[in-house]
């Protein structure tokens, strides 16, 4: 046999030890990744088993529902027998007119530190409330509490449009404030004098003279307030 014909076999049967040793490996790989799909998909298969069985022993999710019974509508005997600011100032909201009006007389022993929530909701019945008998005693209220925002609120009410003046608005400050809301009502006059003679101009006018001569009266001295 010829060196020729020796290296020719010699490299076939290297060819098929390489070839045989390449499909082993990938016999491996394949058997790798057989195995792992498989342990992967017992996984899967456990865990959904598992949340299965967290589910059948579980009622079904319902609803909350209402109470059979509505809230209790509120009467002027418990109004009073109401002891907190907090308390009156939920009644504040009670469609009894006659309710409210014993919720804000329940609040005038609190004038001096009332809550956020009641003074916020005086000031906004200030503007909404119908009633003509619970506006008046919701000012002198408002007027008594010398709150900061009261007096920016009862200030800025001289600077409106004459026909949106809060009447009461205006009346309390002649009851409460000092010198310097004269310097306010002073303003509205002069507005007041430049033309408008409508019937509510002279309502507003008069009203605002009214609430000057009750300071200048006491020398612009504030009865509770540093205003």
């Amino acid at each position: 046999m010829n060196n020729r014909y020796k290296n020719k076999v010699f490299s076939l049967v290297i060819l098929a030890m390489l070839t045989t040793a390449c499909g082993r490996q990938e016999n491996a790989d394949l058997q790798q990744q057989s195995e792992q799909a498989t342990e992967t998909y017992k996984k899967t298969l456990e865990a959904n088993g598992m949340v299965e069985a967290q589910l059948a022993g579980k009622e079904a999710y319902k609803l909350p529902t209402r109470p059979d019974e509505p809230d209790a509508i509120l009467t002027i005997k418990d109004v009073q027998a109401m002891t907190t600011p907090e308390q009156l100032a939920k009644a504040l909201a009670a469609p009894d007119a006659e309710v409210r009006l014993a919720a804000v007389q329940g609040l005038n022993a609190f004038a001096g530190h009332l809550p956020d929530v009641a003074l916020q909701r005086l000031m906004n019945m200030l503007e909404a409330e119908s009633d003509p008998m619970i506006v008046p005693a919701v000012a002198k209220l408002l007027g008594n509490s010398c709150h900061p925002a009261v007096m920016v609120m009862l200030l800025n009410n001289l600077k409106r449009d004459v026909s949106s003046i809060n009447m009461e608005a205006l009346k309390v400050l002649g009851d409460v404030a000092g010198y310097r809301t004269v310097e306010g009502i002073d303003a509205l006059l002069e507005r007041l004098d430049d033309g408008q003679a409508t019937p509510t101009a002279n309502l507003v006018r008069s009203e605002a003279e009214i609430a000057k001569a009750k300071v200048l009266a006491r020398n612009g001295r504030a009865l509770l307030c540093t205003w």
